[in-house]
């Protein structure tokens, strides 16, 4: 598979986890969004510890909130911080 997002977990063409997004943190925590990145689209930001045996749900948020002039960088990345991300409790299950 060919990977063009590096924060990525899975394939970033497809919808990873019950039609969301999941994105694990950049170096800084943050939850990065790349141009071509769905603006429909819901992102989650999921941190693993160190042996991948479990996983942290840090927050969500969707790709036209996240891609304000806020959050934009001069790289052409959004880096939103795990702070103004909405909370885990709020995710909803998607229908199939």
């Amino acid at each position: 598979m060919l990977n063009v997002c590096p924060g990525c977990l899975i394939d970033p063409l497809r919808r990873d986890v019950d039609g969301y997004l999941v994105r694990q943190p950049s170096k800084n925590g943050e939850l990065e969004l790349y141009p071509d990145d769905d603006d429909e689209a819901t992102y989650v930001l999921v941190a693993l510890n160190r042996s991948r045996s479990s996983a942290l749900i840090m927050g969500w948020i969707n790709g036209s909130e996240g891609k304000t002039q806020q959050f934009q960088k001069n790289d052409g990345l959004w880096l939103i911080p795990h702070e103004a991300l909405h909370s885990a409790h709020e995710l909803k299950r998607r229908a199939a």
